[in-house]
């Protein structure tokens, strides 16, 4: 490498010219430009890995509306305005699980349901139990579940979805304040 200063050959790793005294820069960019390509490189990579992995989490059960399910289920709790501020349109609907009821075979496993689709793929549903706002106490942990669903239909109805080693059905409640006292767990969908 050259000093910038004084022209005079010196080392690559030299921090000032031994000829002049000029202060060089601690790295010469030539010598660390294939680490930054690279480094790009491998940022890239991890991208698109991450987006492949977050995407490879949604099923599809073979469903006839085509509605894809997540394998798992988030992993806090919520109550439904949370749920739905949150999620959005990724919330299921009641007509979502009416389906998953209705077209998926439905294998308690565990502590949780296998849900396996017509197509032979599957999610899990585990038995969170919920978190009651009256005392905030976790309850009924493994012996069973409570999913939100977003309803599609007008009104203040709030549905949500029950599983427990004898069964597994949709529920709703009238709700006037458009939340219900409880944080249930939430299973998204695309």
């Amino acid at each position: 490498m050259k000093c910038p200063n004084c022209g005079k050959e010196i080392a690559n790793d030299s921090m000032f010219c031994g000829y002049c005294g000029t202060k060089l820069l601690k790295t010469n960019p030539k010598k660390w430009l294939p680490w930054t390509i690279g480094g790009v490189a491998v940022v890239i990579i991890a991208v698109v890995v991450l987006l492949c992995i977050r995407e490879s989490r949604y099923v599809d059960l073979g469903l006839p509306s085509g509605v894809k399910w997540r394998s798992v289920p988030e992993s806090s709790y919520y109550t439904i305005s949370k749920a739905k501020k949150k999620f959005g349109k990724r919330l299921p609907t009641n007509e979502d699980f009416s389906e998953l009821i209705a077209k998926c075979t439905w294998v308690w496993v565990g502590n949780g349901y296998s849900v396996i689709g017509p197509n032979g793929n599957s999610i899990y549903m585990p038995a969170k139990g919920f978190i009651n706002h009256n005392d905030n106490r976790k309850s009924e942990e493994n012996e069973v579940g409570y999913y939100w669903a977003e309803s599609n239909s007008i009104g203040n109805a709030t549905y949500w979805v029950t599983i427990n080693a004898e069964k597994y059905k949709l529920n709703n409640h009238v709700s006037y304040n458009n939340d219900y006292p409880v944080s249930f767990s939430v299973i998204l969908v695309k």
